[in-house]
């Protein structure tokens, strides 16, 4: 049922529930049971019914389910109204038929409202992890990029400290110009290298993370050593977003094993270029795009490889295209 056994489960949630009763610190559990379908999230809520009797603990609980009806699921795919991801296989009725159970993942925003309407313990299903940490300091009007950011970090526990540990805990201090972390532990310290790295976990693009309502964007955020075991935060932003289209997508894929064609690909991927604008204009006009992808060069890295200008034997070029039409 759960990802951990109950008896660990319980003992954890009797330790947070005692001290939110206690201080009246709100207390917020995303994903329960580690998926967070209804099942799960059912289990979660009986550990902490129990708990509440045994400890004769009070509040308002707020249960927010994420599951997705089934039917509703097949009515929208009939109509066209789903569309695949990018690196997702296409949705259809015996897939949908076939899972045991569907959820949806959600942000902060369904959190805020049941805290907005008196909830004291608040248990969802399939939730960003973040956004456990960062419903409260949005609810109470600070910066989205920076709660989202701190939550990112303590959400993992102590894995952002030398030495990391899953296991252990991390704090966190929030104000209006960014957040500090610091380890609860003097065996462990915050630094900067581990702060900043904790942006790659979970994520292909360490300064741009997306999330159910937007992206974080990290491209200027800063780190900084106070002291040996804390690390001030600033400059992350968040950029909302939604789901539109953007035109027609069209991928080829190439070999290249010549060397005079490897070595000389910058110069002739920017002659292609040159000349497909001159013949669609909306290049120019930036409704339409080109772009060139090396893989064994900067095919992962980017601009931002190293070791970009050494000869590679072969090369995979990805060529994407996309405009209105």
């Amino acid at each position: 049922m759960s990802v951990i056994n109950r008896p660990a489960v319980k003992r954890d949630l009797r330790l947070i529930l005692g001290a939110g009763r206690e201080h009246g610190i709100p207390v917020l559990i995303g994903s329960a049971g580690g998926a967070g379908a209804r099942p799960h999230l059912d289990w979660c809520v009986d550990i902490i019914q129990e708990i509440a009797a045994e400890d004769g603990l009070d509040g308002a609980l707020a249960i927010i389910p994420t599951d997705v009806d089934r039917d509703r699921l097949l009515r929208a795919n009939s109509l066209g109204d789903i569309r695949e991801m990018s690196a997702g296989p296409t949705l259809d009725e015996a897939a949908v038929r076939a899972s045991n159970h569907i959820v949806a993942q959600i942000g902060e925003a369904p959190l805020i409202a049941a805290l907005i309407r008196g909830a004291d313990v608040v248990v969802a299903g399939r939730c960003y992890d973040p956004a456990v940490f960062a419903a409260v300091p949005i609810m109470r009007g600070y910066l989205v990029g920076l709660s989202l950011h701190m939550g990112k970090v303590l959400k993992c526990a102590a894995i952002a400290a030398l030495p990391g540990s899953g296991s252990d805990c991390m704090f966190a201090t929030l104000d209006e110009t960014g957040f500090t972390v610091e380890t609860l532990s003097e065996e462990r310290a915050c630094t900067v290298a581990y702060v900043a790295a904790h942006k790659l976990h979970d994520k292909s693009d360490p300064c741009h993370l997306p999330g159910p309502a937007g992206s974080l964007d990290l491209s200027k955020t800063e780190f900084e050593q106070t002291d040996p075991r804390r690390v001030p935060v600033r400059g992350t932003v968040f950029s909302p977003e939604g789901a539109r289209p953007t035109g027609f997508r069209t991928v080829s894929v190439a070999g290249v094993r010549a060397p005079d064609f490897i070595a000389a690909m910058d110069d002739i991927t920017v002659g292609v270029r040159t000349v497909v604008a001159t013949q669609f204009p909306e290049i120019e006009r930036g409704s339409a795009s080109l772009f060139f992808c090396a893989y064994s060069r900067e095919g992962v890295m980017g601009g931002l490889e190293p070791n970009r200008d050494h000869p590679a034997l072969e090369v995979g070029l990805v060529i994407e295209a996309v405009a209105e039409s």
